[in-house]
């Protein structure tokens, strides 16, 4: 779901009243993380969400950046999602939900339409991760792709269970993975990945990926060169592996696209919110890769 960043100048106290100051929240989340980086390499993506009204403006423009059709979102009748970002170890984030009434749901449903492609970036509204997988099994010969990031945290046993076995694909990074694996009781990753239809990835941060298919594991290195974890890369991957599937349909050479698009992203400025995506670099370390795989 579409989201509103909002930093808290202090850290977290018992007792404490806090004030948001929604005028400096920035507009976010990983699905329009992911629509960004799809129209980095060209690929052109509907993004179907909610925002509440409050938010039009700054929400418009941030899809304008990067060419999202407003057209294809909600304005909800409640408000728009708030991650409330803390200093501190502690507690560093507060989610704040918003509300989405059923009359919005009937709309975001209607979104959700015309494509040969559905990918779920995940949500922490229940109802609407329910209309999301009756809209799957609706249209059956459409691809789904499952990714639900951060929010797989609010998904029920159940709920995640139905949605692997409904994906084609299911990606999710190394500590989700680990969650799944205990939550649904699996001996460990190939034992989970037999869930989706065609198989999952694991992404592993500097180390690459793990690609599952039919109980077998293949790895694609990581071609960034940096050993940190950078927020933000788990979509840039999810768009390359996407954008080089759709093309070829070949697992190890979407991966490879996936790993050198997400690279860019860890070698970028970590003040930025979204990188730029510059393609002599990027078909260059599709290149090394492809050299590195032989």
């Amino acid at each position: 779901m579409l989201e509103l960043f909002a930093p808290a100048g202090e850290g977290p106290r018992e007792q404490r009243t806090y004030k948001l100051d929604h005028a400096s929240a920035a507009v976010g989340g990983a699905a329009l993380n992911l629509c960004w980086y799809l129209d980095q390499l060209k690929r052109s993506s509907t993004m179907v969400s909610g925002f509440g009204a409050a938010e039009r403006s700054r929400v418009e423009a941030a899809l304008t950046m990067a060419h999202v059709d407003i057209a294809s979102l909600v304005q909800l009748s409640g408000t728009t999602d708030v991650l409330v970002v803390l200093p501190g170890q502690d507690l560093p984030a507060v989610y704040i939900r918003g509300q989405i009434v059923e009359q919005d749901l009937a709309v975001l449903a209607d979104r959700m339409c015309d494509s040969n492609l559905i990918i779920f970036a995940g949500s922490r509204h229940e109802n609407f991760r329910k209309m999301v997988l009756q809209k799957v099994k609706d249209v059956s010969d459409t691809m789904f792709i499952f990714s639900p990031s951060y929010s797989i945290y609010d998904f029920s046993h159940d709920e995640l269970t139905t949605f692997m076995i409904a994906s084609d694909i299911t990606i999710v990074n190394e500590h989700e993975a680990k969650y799944l694996v205990q939550l649904l009781s699996k001996s460990g990753n190939t034992d989970l990945m037999r869930l989706p239809k065609r198989g999952g990835i694991v992404t592993l941060g500097p180390r690459g990926v793990d690609m599952f298919r039919d109980g077998q594991v293949d790895h694609v290195v990581s071609i960034s060169g940096r050993e940190e974890d950078v927020i933000g890369a788990g979509e840039a991957f999810l768009a390359g592996f996407i954008h080089e599937y759709i093309n070829s349909g070949t697992w190890e050479r979407s991966a490879m696209v996936g790993c050198a698009v997400a690279a860019q992203v860890v070698r970028a400025n970590p003040k930025q919110v979204r990188a730029m995506i510059e393609v002599e670099r990027l078909r260059k370390d599709i290149s090394s890769l492809s050299s590195l795989a032989v």
